[in-house]
This record gives structure tokens, sequence and C-alpha cells, in this order.
């Protein structure tokens, strides 16, 4: 049996980001990936969203591929560096991606499940298009990368799916001769200055033994390519395959509508959306009252419980500034990835521009002191609509943004009555 490549994820102590080989690494749920994917395919104004979901996944997947094998140069043969480029893949908790069938000239990977393709059917049902685009960007960047050809040598399509009742999947790659030249991943991006996070003076919680209790459970491996914490569907995802396609979503319905607000509220609704089916289903969770909730003595506990499993997250460093129960939370972020990305990338900016972070922020708001987490009620996508979405729901806005200039982010979460 050939033994598996275990990739090596490094852990950043500040700001609390996690690296592959030089590309930030997020935790996410399938809840957020699939929405966020389904807000960018159903954007409409003619954008072109197959090219956005493809290239986000593309440029990410080989920026991290390249410095993985400039640094190992003795990983040089085609089916090595596709062999590791799929163990990866499972480890990441993408599912199942056999390579051996593949040449320089292409040819196709069956596999029986992927994250996205088993999460859509379980989550929405069929659908009558294939749904995996990250997929075909990971494969498109593995194939360059295995054969020495510069990034888009190679053509990938998803011709079966599971969504389309198809009980296997299947990506056929061809050769191209002529394509277009690609950006570079901008890696890390560009960092802050190290501060000093304060203590949590509302809260009493022993945070060191809540990092490690959580550092533990990171630790889990993917079954079968396919990850599972507290319940629910996870990746080890790529932060700038997020940052792309929010960017550019962004862009292009700007161009169209002329309207800057669209997009951003559009993105900020993905990561309510994240919030709510993430968090509120690890906070229902065994792992969260066998271990937590014994710990918390007040309602304001469990937040702080959630920031600091955040804070391992690979989402940056974040610090609870000011809690007021049922009305006010205070959050500041230091090297939030979506910030770091947009410095890098693009000129200041004008407007707040962490979207995802703005999101959670409201979202942990609405899951404590609006539809009451500590109760354990049934999550659902109309539930999710019905109160995220009303007069008692929570709404945070960024106040202080790297992106225009301030030295972090911050974010404050409000009631609407």
């Amino acid at each position: 049996m050939v033994k598996k490549y275990k990739p090596i994820i490094k852990n950043m102590e500040y700001p609390k980001l996690s690296l592959l080989y030089g590309e930030p690494i997020a935790l996410q749920s399938e809840h957020y990936n699939l929405y966020l994917q389904k807000i960018v395919e159903n954007a409409g104004y003619d954008i072109n969203s197959e090219r956005i979901l493809l290239d986000s996944a593309a440029i990410c997947v080989y920026s991290m591929l390249s410095r993985l094998f400039e640094k190992n140069y003795k990983i040089w043969q085609p089916q090595e560096r596709l062999e590791i480029a799929s163990d990866i893949y499972s480890y990441l908790g993408f599912g199942l991606l056999p390579a051996k069938d593949l040449s320089i000239h292409g040819g196709k990977v069956v596999t029986p499940s992927t994250h996205y393709t088993l999460g859509w059917k379980n989550k929405w049902g069929k659908r009558d298009k294939p749904v995996d685009y990250f997929t075909c960007g990971f494969l498109q960047a593995a194939m360059s990368l295995a054969y020495s050809k510069p990034l888009g040598a190679y053509q990938v399509k998803q011709s079966r799916c599971l969504t389309m009742g198809e009980d296997e999947n299947e990506f056929v790659i061809q050769r191209r001769d002529t394509y277009k030249q690609y950006s570079i991943s901008p890696g890390v991006g560009i960092l802050p200055p190290k501060y000093t996070i304060e203590e949590q003076k509302f809260s009493q919680l022993d945070t060191g033994k809540i990092t490690q209790w959580m550092l533990e459970i990171l630790s889990t491996e993917a079954n079968n390519g396919l990850l599972s914490l507290f319940g629910i569907p996870m990746t080890r995802h790529f932060a700038n395959y997020y940052n792309y396609l929010s960017f550019e979503l962004e862009k292009e319905i700007t161009g169209f509508t002329g309207d800057s607000l669209l997009a951003r509220e559009m993105l900020i609704e993905v990561a309510n959306y994240g919030a709510f089916y993430t968090f509120g289903n690890m906070m229902k969770s065994e792992e969260w009252y066998h271990f937590v909730v014994p710990n918390c003595k007040i309602r304001e506990d469990w937040i702080a419980s959630l920031v600091t499993c955040i804070n391992t997250f690979g989402w940056g460093s974040w610090e609870i500034r000011k809690v007021v129960p049922n009305d006010k939370l205070l959050i500041r972020v230091y090297g939030g990835y979506e910030s770091n990305f947009f410095l890098r990338n693009y000129e200041k900016s004008e407007f707040s521009k962490s979207y995802f972070a703005t999101g959670i922020a409201g979202g942990i708001m609405n899951l404590l002191y609006n539809i009451d987490i500590t109760q354990k009620p049934e999550l659902s996508d109309e539930f999710f609509e019905e109160t995220f979405d009303t007069e008692f729901s929570f709404v945070a806005v960024q106040t202080s943004s790297r992106c225009m200039g301030d030295d972090y982010c911050e974010f404050e979460a409000r009631g609407l009555f």
C-alpha cells in the first residue's frame, strides 16, 4: 500500500492564520461553501459565474502546489505530483480524486464523492448542470504543474455529477494550445503590525483550555476524503478562494449596476448563513455540551467560547472588545484574511471590505439573543429567512477597516429593535 502524503499546515501565532505552503487556509462548513457558490451562480447581470468559480480555485491551488514542488525539487515525476495533489485534496476534506489514469494529454477522473457534489445533493437535491467548479479548478492546476505547463494549459469540465442523478462524478481533462494568462495569488497578503490582544474581562472562562480542546478536534482526519466536525461537513479551504470569489463578484456586479452596496449585502448575507448553520450546529453538538457548556455561567460565556474557537480557524486574530447582553457586540480583528488579501491586490478603498467578518459578527448575536441557540432550535433555510431578516434581528456594520487605512478592523453588531 502506497503511503499517503500528509501536507503540513503551519499555524501562525499572530495573527491567527493557517498556511499551507504559503496559501492561507480557513476552516469552513459546507453551508458557507455551498451558499457562496449559489450566490455567485445566481447573481445575474450576465456575470460569468463559471469563470469566477473556476479561476478562483485554479489560482489558489496552482500557487500552493508551485511552492510545494519548488521546495521539494526531487518530486518531479508527473504521476507522483498528481498523487500528492490528490492526497492534499482529500486531506483538506474535498473528497476522493484518483489520478492514476491521467497523462500529458489529459484523461478522465471518476470519483464517487466530492465535498461540493455530495453536499449540494444532500442539502438542495438535484440540479440540471454539474456543480463542482472547485474540483475542476483544482485538477486544472494539478495537471499544469504535474507536466510543467503554465496554468491554463489544461481545460477541465465535469461531465457527470451526483446532483444530476448520476451515481458518480466524472471530470474530463483536455490539453489546449491557446489560453489566457492568470493572476498570481498574493499568498498571505499584507499582515498588520503586532498588537497585544486584551483579555476578555467580561468572562472568567479558561480560554486556554478551550483553545487546546478545539485544536484537538481540528486534528481530526478526513474519512474517505470527507471531513466532519461537530456533525457538520467541513473543509480546510483556501482563504484566497473566498477572497477571489467575493471581490470578483463585487467588481462585476458594481460594473453592471453601478451599485457598490449590492454585492456587499449579498456577501454579508452569505456569512450570516454560514454562522447560522456552522455555529448553530456547533453549539448544539454533544461535544459543545460536554466540554464548553459546564464552564459557562452566563450567556456571554458562550460568545467568549465561540470567539476563542474562531481563533483556531485561520480567520485572523479576533478580540471581543465589548458585549452588552441582548444589545451590542464589538469585535476587533487583526490580520483577517479579507483585509490581508485586499491590501496586497488593490489600492486603499473608500469603503470597508471585510464582508465575511461583518456577517459573522451579526450572526453570533442573532444566534445567542435572537433565536436563542441555547434552546437547541431546529435549523433550516426557512428558519434562517424568518429570523435573520426581521425587526428583532441583529445587524453588524464595520466601523474600522484596514482597507481604508485603519490599523485594524472593527465590527459592531446591534439590534434593529
